[in-house]
């Protein structure tokens, strides 16, 4: 008789190396499946970041990861700016926040171990670099910078039910 356990779920027994094996496939199955459900998470975690920041003043933000550097903090909103945005009944006060346009068209993408959160909206190359006229408004690196830990929590527990064939049946790493 084969035994087999991982610490905090319920001890298997097999019957046979065949049946250990057959299990074995099974997790193998399991893993991609349950790594795709972790990336959709965390793509989801990253989304709601992004949405929930446009209206907000964001203050400066840096990562030493993949070049990103400082993101500055976002600035002021012109004068003009407030007076056409009054003018029209749009919230003041509220960096890229007019009719909630640009916010809704921020998506995802999951396709197997890959993710996107982003956004088809052709001004948003303007929000995130700026222009002569307009600061930079960075939205998608600080989100992803904001929720790193809780992105990486999120993919490791998805690998450990992967790993363990299935969902998790035991406490997650962190309560958040």
């Amino acid at each position: 008789m084969v035994h087999h356990e991982l610490q905090g779920a319920e001890m298997r027994s097999f019957e046979s190396f065949g049946d250990f094996a057959d299990h074995l496939v099974r997790i193998a199955a399991a893993a991609p499946v349950a790594l795709h459900r972790g990336v959709q998470d965390a793509a989801d975690v990253v989304l709601a970041d992004a949405r929930d920041e446009i209206g907000k003043y964001q203050d400066a933000i840096a990562s030493d990861r993949g070049g990103v550097g400082l993101i500055p903090a976002w600035e002021q909103l012109a004068p003009s700016t407030e007076k056409q945005k009054e003018r029209a009944g749009y919230p003041l006060d509220a960096p890229l926040l007019a009719s909630g346009g640009f916010r809704d068209t921020i998506t995802k993408s999951a396709v197997g171990l890959k993710a996107v959160v982003g956004t088809n909206d052709e001004r948003r190359v303007w929000f995130e670099m700026g222009t002569p006229r307009m600061p930079p408004r960075a939205v998608f690196a600080p989100a992803a910078i904001r929720n790193e830990a809780k992105v990486l929590r999120i993919l490791a527990e998805a690998a450990m039910a992967g790993l363990i064939g299935g969902d998790l049946m035991f406490v997650p790493l962190s309560s958040d």
